[in-house]
């Protein structure tokens, strides 16, 4: 199906259906399949310091397909969700043609989650791959094209990434997508001062998201 007309049938089926009948219905289909993408986590309950960590909620699935909707992504592309949580970004992420949607997280109860999700839906670790990790020491970048960011850490975190993306691109030059979603530290990317700023929105609760490009060194 095109990328437009498929956009246009879900905003009209989702448009005749409130928040709460949507949320409803995923914890229904999850429940059916014995998965659990969408359930929220405290900090507290993952036992992470918050000073450098969020805690757990799902990224809002219609609103990140719009997102991913305005991209044009060729076969050979592959995302990295940083602090994917239970997977449900990546979820959404694999109805798109990425070679691979993968993620890393921080809590090993987050990653242990997502890894089961993926397997229970028989999803092969080539297409998700789920990295138990600090976001700021993983620098294992260099394949990947793209890179999501569902308010994941606090600044102090996400200065350390965007250096580390940028270390990335130098060690293997090429165009670098940034989808930033709930974008409380956008400051850090337009201090950066490389990251141009392609697109931006809000979901329906005000939460801005950002889609930004960094471009190859020249040579």
């Amino acid at each position: 199906m095109p990328k437009p007309l498929r956009g246009v049938i879900r905003k009209q089926f989702t448009r005749f259906l409130s928040a709460t009948h949507m949320a409803r219905l995923e914890t229904w289909g999850e429940r059916l399949l014995g998965v659990d993408f969408t359930q929220p986590m405290s900090i507290d309950a993952l036992g992470l310091d918050a000073a450098r960590s969020e805690k757990y909620t799902p990224s809002d699935a219609q609103h990140l397909r719009e997102l991913l909707d305005r991209l044009t992504i060729r076969p050979t592309d592959r995302i990295l969700d940083f602090g994917c949580g239970k997977g449900r970004a990546l979820r959404t992420m694999g109805e798109y043609p990425f070679a691979s949607t993968d993620g890393v997280e921080l809590s090993p109860v987050l990653a242990a989650t997502a890894r089961q999700n993926f397997a229970r839906l028989r999803v092969p670790t080539r297409k998700v791959e789920i990295h138990q990790s600090d976001a700021a020491v993983f620098t294992a970048l260099d394949t990947y094209t793209h890179f999501y960011l569902y308010n994941p850490f606090p600044d102090v975190v996400m200065r350390v990434v965007i250096a580390n993306i940028r270390a990335s691109l130098t060690r293997r030059p090429r165009d670098i997508t940034v989808i930033y979603y709930n974008a409380l530290c956008i400051d850090a990317f337009l201090a950066d001062g490389d990251f141009t700023v392609v697109y931006q929105s809000a979901d329906a609760e005000g939460n801005r998201s950002f889609i930004m490009t960094l471009a190859a060194p020249k040579s």
